[in-house]
């Protein structure tokens, strides 16, 4: 017997075991431990076709600073989501909820800003009524499900300059190609000062990245996204990406009243 049989017996011996009743749905990492040979195991066809009815999921986690005037609806209730972040420090929308029908209502965001670390996500002054979400790496399945409530909505995407930060791109532009690439001049400077050595494969396509970041990859460099968190020009530079159409001004501040 070959590798691939002794692989097909060991997975029909360990479904012989596996629990009568299933829930609905079940989480990719619970099922793998189920059907294959360990949780962080590849899922095979084979194995999802024994699974039935069942919906693997992967329970991934959206954080947002709301943008202002946005809602939260289930079914007939609908909770204003600046007051959640108010009370708990941002908003978290789960994978099942967003399946379960939780969406978006309210004031539409000017633009949906994707943020790759933690970092940047708290700290970053987005432009006045951006909705801001904390992507980390490749949990792209759960951010799938806001691109399709957000259809008419600028999504700007704000990551590290490195290898992966670029496939993470290449990968959100799959899910939306409209999606837009924040990658502002002023991050150059600190080429000479901050910049970190990586290797960039001879295969990444780099046709979309700008001249400056073409060089940064040929030099064997890379640029983290925290550098230019607290930048004062950040905001201005965001805006300039989606474009004046989308931007909206921040509310005058009221004068005070003479006592």
């Amino acid at each position: 017997m070959d590798a691939s049989g002794w692989k097909r017996l060991k997975d029909q011996e360990r479904q012989t075991v596996m629990p009568p009743m299933l829930p609905e749905r079940l989480n990719l990492r619970t099922a793998a431990a189920v059907l294959a040979e360990h949780s962080k195991a590849t899922l095979s066809e084979a194995h999802l076709e024994s699974l039935g009815a069942v919906t693997v999921t992967r329970d991934g986690i959206i954080r947002l600073r709301p943008s202002s005037g946005l809602l939260l609806r289930r079914g007939n209730e609908e909770y204003d989501a600046g007051e959640l972040a108010r009370v708990l420090g941002e908003v978290a929308l789960t994978e099942r909820a967003l399946q379960d029908g939780t969406c978006l209502a309210g004031e539409r965001p000017v633009a949906l800003l994707l943020v790759e670390n933690i970092g940047p996500y708290i700290d970053l002054r987005p432009p006045p009524g951006w909705l801001v979400a904390h992507v980390p790496g490749w949990n792209t399945a759960t951010v799938k499900l806001l691109f399709e409530q957000l259809a008419e909505v600028p999504v700007v995407h704000f990551g590290d300059l490195d290898p992966n930060g670029l496939r993470i791109v290449q990968h959100l532009r799959e899910l939306c190609p409209s999606l837009l690439w924040a990658v502002p001049d002023f991050w150059s400077e600190h080429i000479k000062c901050r910049a970190r050595t990586c290797t960039w494969p001879e295969d990444l396509d780099l046709q979309a990245a700008p001249g400056w970041v073409r060089e940064l990859a040929t030099c064997g460099r890379w640029l983290e996204q925290e550098l230019i968190a607290l930048d004062p020009r950040l905001s201005g530079a965001l805006e300039a990406i989606v474009g004046p159409a989308n931007r909206r001004h921040a509310p005058p501040t009221q004068p005070s009243r003479a006592p």
